[in-house]
């Protein structure tokens, strides 16, 4: 994939000369606009609060003026700033147009790019895609597997078209949905485990996300193996047996044994988007492939 610089760029001002300016700063200062918070922004940025704070003062300094009023915990914005949200908005949709565009022009035509967590790539997502390409195989479709914090702000800057995630965007100016269930069910290498045994010194922990997290704090009192993915859960099951929470698709699929008496888990699958109009079309077209997928299991 052809890469395009976008740190610093040249951005004229209607009524000042051109001058050089980092387009993480527009970000930034958009996010605090609309959230009126650094901490909120910081998160939705997936960045530190100081780093918002610090990007902040730099684009004051390069614009010569008060964006921002901090006043205790909260921030509210100047009239320069009220004047500067409209340029800032308009020169990162023209940027994000413009990266489109050369990318798609390198590349030969459209394209779908597709982020999602290791976890659901495994799980679902995979699947998704490959029913996906089915109906549209000479569209090019581009995937990344990285987690959440990661992925958002790819999708933000415009190198993501989708991004597919356990928990609901914190981000502004983005639109979601909520696509399906992930359904995880402890599953055990060995017939007829018992709950006990299969929550004992053999259980194998997966990092199925926060939400899973505190259930499984509730249920095992002490593991010593995490593991990041199912595929390596299903390989340390197969060498040294033990039990593991997993897909149920995916439990089924490898003649796994459902451990008798286990809760279940259930966590949201979160389709979240932010994009120029063009994409729109690509972008329903896979969430139904998805959502019609998720009614024939």
């Amino acid at each position: 994939m052809t890469r395009i610089a976008v740190n610093p760029v040249s951005l004229p001002l209607p009524d000042g000369p051109a001058f050089s300016m980092d387009l993480e700063l527009l970000r930034t200062f958009v996010e605090v606009y609309r959230c009126r918070h650094f901490g909120k922004a910081a998160d939705r940025l997936y960045i530190t609060q100081s780093a918002v704070s610090a990007r902040i003062r730099q684009l004051e300094n390069m614009l010569g003026c008060q964006l921002l009023l901090r006043e205790r915990k909260q921030v509210h914005p100047t009239a320069d700033g009220e004047r500067f949200l409209p340029h800032a908005e308009n020169l990162l949709k023209q940027w994000e147009r413009v990266r489109r565009d050369m990318t798609e022009s390198a590349q030969g035509g459209p394209s779908l790019r597709i982020g999602a967590t290791p976890a659901l790539w495994e799980a679902k997502v995979l699947d998704w895609l490959e029913r996906f390409q089915r109906n549209h195989s000479s569209l090019r479709v581009r995937a990344a597997s990285r987690d959440t914090q990661l992925l958002m702000p790819r999708l933000v800057e415009g190198a993501l078209d989708l991004v597919l995630q356990f928990d609901p965007p914190r981000t502004e100016g983005v639109e979601h949905r909520v696509l399906g269930r992930l359904n995880l069910v402890l599953a055990s290498a060995q017939p007829e485990t018992s709950l006990a045994d299969a929550l004992g010194e053999a259980y194998v922990a997966v990092d199925w996300g926060g939400g899973f997290a505190a259930f499984q704090a509730e249920l095992v009192e002490r593991f010593t193996l995490t593991l990041d993915t199912a595929q390596l859960a299903l390989g340390w099951l197969r060498r040294r047996g033990g039990a593991a929470y997993l897909p149920q698709e995916i439990a089924a699929r490898e003649n796994l044994f459902p451990v008798a008496g286990a809760p279940e888990f259930s966590r949201e699958i979160h389709a979240v988007w932010r994009t120029p109009e063009e994409q729109r079309d690509l972008i329903e077209k896979f969430l139904q492939v998805a959502a019609e997928s998720g009614k024939a299991q």
